[in-house]
């Protein structure tokens, strides 16, 4: 069986998709109010330390898996045992979002078709997209990233006529620890959520930038998810967008062009499908590679469909309605801390250390070998004997 590659372009393209699978919608700031685009600018530096903390751990282990690199940093049993943590976080993450989307299209749409239905049907195309690799949800991680970036793009330009920029103001209208505040939770959720896509690195290339691709990629994310809460918060104001579920739903559904193009909304409906199916294909990809190191299985495809069933019924049972999930969601950045930020840390350490002790013990084993033939006198050379006159008849 052939590696499948993924380029560059491609893995830029699935982690900002994977950032915005559930900001696509959900793009409102309750604390920061309308500064939310500062709280924005400074998540973008305070992230920069943590891409550095995984270019680093590559740099060291180039072309492995992540959850191989856990075994070889930790061992086999601690590694095994921080691999079933991610397994759990990421199903908890995957269980999240098929409820976020669920509620979407029975609050907006469906509002008669059972919750059952519809975690059901996405489930089962987030199956069969994961049993054909990572190589492809990557790929159409591209495709989907430029429609999405058409779609905010397009929505913006033509609600500028609806747009009231003074509800962006005041400028620093909250205090300095706000603002802080919602940055370090913007940095949680979504950027800090890297762990989850971390399984697609091994399928790059070695000669690949990994600290290129997550400035650039979490650059145009930031661009397009701050130009997503200007249309919202310019259109429809603060005090609204904050109340509502849905925010970019219910802005982009009061712009039209004239008489004859409306029902912009559905352009936010596709966005959130289908950015939200490949985030919950790559937490299912995740999970079911994660598990089957656990379990030493070489193939992880027989784990995808008990793994979407867990997600199912966990999806179902975690919450019972929209305001629960969304009062978790408020706390997040506290449960996820240890997952995002502290376990990686504790990661690069050991790898750090695992790394040098390696190369201590490989250079004192050279010193070894050099001091072992500096003690044993060189063998003298045994004169061959000298070769007698071959009889004609040794050979009869």
């Amino acid at each position: 069986m052939t590696k499948q590659t993924i380029t560059e372009k491609q893995l830029r393209s699935l982690l900002c998709v994977f950032w915005g699978g559930s900001l696509m919608v959900t793009t409102s700031s309750s604390d920061v109010k309308q500064d939310f685009w500062i709280s924005m600018l400074i998540a973008s530096v305070l992230i920069i330390p943590l891409f550095l903390i995984y270019t680093r751990i590559f740099t060291l282990y180039p072309n492995k898996n992540f959850f191989d690199i856990l075994s070889m940093v930790f061992g086999k049993v601690i590694g095994k045992i921080i691999c079933f943590v991610y397994v759990l976080f990421t199903i908890q993450i995957a269980a999240i979002l098929m409820y976020i989307f669920s509620s979407f299209i029975r609050m907006l749409n469906m509002p008669e078709t059972p919750e059952i239905a519809t975690v059901a049907l996405i489930s089962l195309v987030a199956i069969m997209c994961v049993k054909q690799g990572p190589e492809n949800i990557a790929r159409m991680s591209k495709v989907v990233w430029e429609f999405i970036f058409v779609a905010i793009s397009l929505t913006f330009v033509i609600g500028l006529r609806k747009m009231d920029f003074n509800n962006l103001k005041p400028i620093l209208g909250v205090d300095l620890k706000t603002i802080l505040g919602g940055a370090v939770t913007f940095c949680l959720l979504p950027l800090a959520e890297i762990p989850l896509c971390l399984p697609f690195f091994s399928c790059m290339d070695s000669s690949a930038n990994f600290k290129k691709i997550f400035i650039k990629g979490s650059s145009l994310f930031i661009f397009l998810t701050t130009l997503a809460n200007i249309r919202n918060t310019a259109v429809i104001g603060f005090p609204c967008s904050n109340m509502l579920f849905f925010p970019s739903y219910a802005s982009v559904s009061l712009l039209s062009v004239g008489e004859f193009f409306t029902r912009f909304e559905v352009i936010i409906g596709l966005n959130l499908v289908l950015a939200g199916l490949i985030k919950i294909c790559v937490c299912l990809y995740t999970a079911s590679s994660g598990l089957a190191k656990v379990i030493n299985l070489e193939d992880h495809k027989p784990l995808i469909i008990p793994l979407a069933l867990i997600t199912i019924t966990f999806s179902l049972m975690a919450q019972s309605n929209v305001q629960e999930l969304f009062r978790f969601l408020s706390v997040y950045p506290i449960y996820a801390f240890p997952f995002e930020i502290i376990l990686p840390i504790i990661i690069l350490i050991g790898a750090e250390i695992r790394t040098r002790t390696s190369k201590n013990g490989g250079s004192g084993g050279q010193a070894t070998e050099s001091g072992n033939q500096a003690q044993n006198p060189v063998d003298e050379k045994i004169p061959e004997p000298k070769h007698q006159k071959k009889s004609p008849y040794a050979s009869v």
